[in-house]
């Protein structure tokens, strides 16, 4: 097995987008109809720089030492890949120019043969179309975030103890504090876990990724198990969920996340411990 990609087979082209993939173009409603129509007419040039940056950042040594791309377990990535979401709006440093995100999709065949998602990557040009022409933009390079990273946190399934796939260890003297203060208990996890993402994630740029990938997730979270024997340290373990790397998938796990909680503390408050690869 190839610990890291062998730049001697590995030769990037694209592949088209399967239907199960999260994808589409997202434009700002501040581009004008003439303006969109210009890029859309010239999407194949803005991809084909899309493309050269993806491969420069993927294989050459300067790169490569730049962005610190570690690749382990990469056997069988060869250089396919496919374009999933995008997203187009005006750059407000330069008039007349758009930033263009496109999301990146390197794949190796899944146990079917189908491709899969190995990796996923954030490649943002700034395209003028007067020009018909553009440059490869990093994070650190610009103050806006990335957009295709901008997450909506939402919990889903588990509204109530009886929910939890790992159940509620709780003794009668925590239990009865968490019910009665649910509610908060509820609202104060959505804090916590915008925080617990938003301050230890990468966006998934070319020179900001790194695990955990909110380019990965989708955002929802439901909570996995909840326990304690003292209301003032009640533990809380949150999953969040990531889009489908490979075909039939739902409600993929990607990262868990511990917390404790103070129910005896008003307003309730929390502590966040860390995460972990699930």
């Amino acid at each position: 097995m190839t610990s890291g990609l062998d730049l001697s087979r590995f030769h990037l082209r694209r592949i088209p987008t399967p239907e199960w993939v999260v994808q589409g173009v997202i434009h700002s409603s501040e581009i004008e109809p003439d303006q969109l129509q210009q890029l859309e007419t010239q999407s194949n040039l803005i991809q084909e720089l899309v493309e050269q940056t993806l491969a420069w950042a993927l294989t050459d040594p300067e790169a490569i030492t730049r962005f610190r791309h570690l690749h382990g377990y990469a056997d069988g990535v060869e250089g396919e890949y496919f374009i999933g979401r995008q997203f187009i709006e005006p750059d407000p440093s330069q008039r007349g120019q758009f930033l263009v995100e496109c999301e990146c999709c390197l794949t190796r065949n899944d146990y079917r043969g189908l491709p899969a998602i190995y990796h996923r990557y954030t490649v943002v040009v700034a395209w003028t179309p007067a020009a018909q022409t553009g440059t490869a933009v990093f994070s650190r390079e610009r103050a806006q975030a990335n957009r295709l990273a901008q997450l909506d946190y939402r919990l889903v399934h588990t509204f109530d103890l009886e929910s939890l796939p790992r159940g509620a260890k709780l003794s009668e003297h925590t239990r009865d504090p968490v019910l009665a203060r649910w509610p908060e208990v509820l609202a104060i996890l959505q804090n916590a876990a915008a925080e617990a993402v938003e301050d230890g994630s990468g966006s998934g740029e070319l020179d900001d990724d790194f695990f955990p990938s909110r380019l990965a997730m989708t955002g929802e979270y439901y909570i996995d198990s909840i326990s304690g024997d003292d209301p003032k340290k009640v533990i809380v373990m949150l999953h969040f969920l990531e889009n489908p790397f490979m075909a039939g998938q739902t409600d993929v796990d990607y990262l868990g996340y511990d917390l404790s909680l103070d129910l005896t503390a008003y307003p309730m408050t929390y502590e966040l411990w860390g995460s972990s690869a699930i």
